[in-house]
């Protein structure tokens, strides 16, 4: 994050021309936006570049996760997307079917800011560069 951080604040006007795209997630999830919030560890971090990122008009773009099929997982519960907060403000994409309903897989809860299609969306695959298709919530961004 600090890199990123870093380069946007060496080169003027940049800021105004980034977005920030990530499909990061740091952990096993099952943190809770409180836990983070009170995480002081978490805070040095993230919290505090990405609240810099947010003061100079940088929008910060992640996905939501895909392990809501797992026992307890349904909500978005990892860092750094369980840091938004009114002074970090994450757009957090959660995946839709193409029907626009959510789809098994994503996390979701009050922290997604919207749903984008992340179900079999076709795609390049990278090591022979042939057609393929994927599903997450990596591909809504």
């Amino acid at each position: 994050m600090w890199l990123i951080l870093r380069d946007i604040k060496a080169h003027e006007g940049r800021a105004s021309r980034s977005v920030v795209i990530t499909s990061l997630a740091i952990g096993q999830g099952g943190i809770t936006p409180e836990a983070a919030k009170n995480d002081e560890r978490m805070q040095l971090l993230y919290g505090n570049d990405l609240r810099e990122l947010s003061k100079l008009g940088v929008p910060f773009v992640m996905a939501a996760g895909n392990d809501a099929e797992k026992p307890n997982r349904g909500d978005v519960d990892q860092i750094p997307m369980v840091l938004q907060d009114d002074d970090i403000p994450l757009i957090i994409v959660g995946a839709s079917d193409w029907e626009g309903k959510r789809a098994a897989f994503s996390q979701g809860g009050p922290l997604v800011t919207i749903y984008a299609p992340g179900v079999d969306i076709e795609c390049q695959n990278k090591e022979d560069k042939i057609k393929a298709t994927a599903s997450g919530t990596s591909l809504g961004e």
